[in-house]
C-alpha cells in the first residue's frame, strides 16, 4: 500500500532517454517509507530503460549515458545513506539480473554492495560459498529474512551474508581479477573438457585392437595413454600460471601435459607400467595436496568446479573427486601389486 509507481518518480529528459529517474524524490519518498515499512525496494529505472532503447542509439553515446547513470545512482546511495541510521538499517545496492549485454558474453555475475554499522567492512561472505566476495541470490533473501528478525523457512536456502575484512591487494583489483578468473572458466570449460573426453573415448577405442592385431605397437602406444593420465595433474597446474587467453592457456596445458608424460617415462629401466604408477600417484598426491590448502587451484581448474553455474564453491568437485579415487586405485593397487 505504501508503494510509489506513478510518473512523479521520473523527470523528462533532454538527454538520450526521454525519461530519467527524479533521485532527490526517490530519496524523500525512501526516507518516508522508512517510518511504516520495514522493507523498502527500489527500482532506479535508468539502466533498464537504457538496456531497453540501446539498439537505438550508437556505442559512444550509450557509454556515455550509462556513465551519467551510474553517477546519478551512486549519488543517490550515498544521499540515502546519509539520510537513514546505519545502525538500525540494512542498505543493499544489488543487480539482480545481469544485462543483455553480460549474456553474450556469459557473464551471469553481478554486483551486490551492502552498508550495515554492524557489517565487518570489507567484503561480502556467506556459508553457502564460503569464499570472499561471492554469495549467492539465496543469500540475499536469507540476509533480509535475517535482519528483520525473521527465521528463514526451509524453502530459503541461502545464508544470511556477513562482512569480513579484507588485506592485501586492493578489494575491487580482487574482485575483478576473481570474476575475470570465473568467466574464463564457464566459458572456456566445455572447449577443452569436452574434446579431452572426446579424446579420451577414442585413445581407449584405439587402444584394444592393439591386444588382437599390432602388439608390436603397444610399446608405443603407452605414451598416448601416458599422455591421457597427465592431463587431470596439468588441468592443475596450469593454474599456476598466467593465462589471458584460451589459446595461451591450450598452450600451457598441452606443454604440461607433454612435459608430465615424458618425465614419467624418465626414471629406471622398466617403462611398462612404471610411468603410469608415477603419474596417477602424482596426480592424486597433487589433487589431496590441494585439497588441504583449501582448494587454491582446484577453484580455479576448469576440471575444478564452476561457480557461475552455481554446481559448487568449495572442498573438492565430482571430477576431480574421480580423478583421486580413479588415480588411487590405479596408481597404488598397481603399486602393492
Amino acid at each position: 500500500p505504501a508503494g510509489q509507481v506513478s510518473q512523479g518518480l521520473t523527470n523528462p529528459s533532454a538527454g538520450y532517454l526521454a525519461f530519467r529517474s527524479d533521485y532527490q524524490s526517490l530519496v524523500k519518498k525512501t526516507v518516508a517509507a522508512m517510518e511504516t515499512a520495514a522493507l523498502v525496494v527500489i527500482d532506479t529505472g535508468d539502466l533498464y530503460r537504457l538496456e531497453a532503447t540501446q539498439h537505438y542509439g550508437s556505442e559512444e553515446v550509450i557509454r556515455r549515458e550509462r556513465r551519467a547513470i551510474i553517477r546519478d545512482i551512486n549519488n543517490f546511495y550515498r544521499a540515502l545513506y546519509e539520510s537513514i541510521n546505519p545502525e538500525n538499517s540494512l542498505l543493499i545496492l544489488a543487480s539482480t539480473t545481469h544485462s543483455p549485454a553480460q549474456a553474450q558474453d556469459k557473464n551471469y555475475l553481478v554486483p551486490i554492495i551492502m552498508t550495515n554499522s554492524r557489517l565487518t567492512p570489507g567484503l561480502v561472505y556467506s556459508n553457502t560459498t564460503r569464499r570472499s566476495g561471492l554469495i549467492t541470490n539465496t543469500d540475499l533473501t536469507a540476509t533480509i529474512l535475517s535482519f528483520l528478525g525473521i527465521i528463514p523457512p526451509a524453502q530459503v536456502t541461502g545464508q544470511p551474508v556477513s562482512g569480513v575484512s579484507f588485506a592485501g591487494e586492493n578489494p575491487w583489483h580482487y574482485l575483478d581479477r576473481m570474476n575475470r578468473e570465473m568467466l574464463f572458466t564457464y566459458q572456456n570449460r566445455p572447449k577443452i573438457i569436452k574434446p579431452y573426453v572426446a579424446c579420451q573415448i577414442i585413445t581407449i577405442a584405439c587402444a584394444a585392437p592393439l591386444f588382437f592385431y599390432g602388439r608390436q605397437f603397444i610399446s608405443y602406444y603407452r605414451l598416448v595413454l601416458a599422455l591421457m593420465v597427465g592431463v587431470p595433474a596439468a588441468l592443475l597446474l596450469v593454474e599456476l600460471f598466467t593465462h589471458e587467453t584460451l589459446v595461451v592457456y591450450t598452450i600451457i596445458l598441452i606443454s604440461l601435459t607433454a612435459g608430465l608424460a615424458l618425465a614419467a617415462f624418465a626414471p629406471g629401466p622398466d617403462k611398462v607400467i612404471r610411468p603410469f604408477i608415477l603419474l596417477s600417484t602424482g596426480t592424486a598426491g597433487l589433487v589431496t595436496a590441494d585439497l588441504l590448502a583449501g582448494s587454491f587451484l582446484m577453484k580455479q581448474s576448469l576440471l575444478g568446479y564452476d561457480p557461475i553455474a552455481g554446481a559448487r564453491y568449495y572442498g573438492i568437485g565430482n571430477e576431480y573427486m574421480g580423478v583421486l579415487v580413479g588415480s588411487s586405485f590405479m596408481g597404488f593397487g598397481v603399486l602393492f601389486q
